[in-house]
């Protein structure tokens, strides 16, 4: 949720966040799928850019872009940065 120039994401502390994490801002592609068992086993997440994180709150925290000229929507899905 974008907040002035900086953007609300459900992650925090207890996640293991820090100010200066980096989070990438992740579209889901695939799903990957056991080849025996058809089991959903995981899924392919295209990066779509970059958010470093300014402040942790308790269960939320504030992130800026790193990448330009993102259009992020509400509810867009992050990862901490692998």
């Amino acid at each position: 949720m974008p907040i002035n120039e900086e953007y609300l994401v459900d992650l925090d502390g207890q996640d293991g966040l820090h100010i200066g994490d980096i989070l990438t801002l992740v579209k889901h592609s695939k799903n990957i799928f056991h080849p025996e068992t058809g089991e959903l086993i995981g899924s392919v997440d295209d990066a779509l850019g970059f958010l470093r994180v300014t402040r942790v709150q308790s269960g939320y925290s504030y992130a800026r872009l790193v990448t330009d000229g993102l259009d992020i929507e509400n509810g867009a899905s992050v990862k901490r940065f692998e």
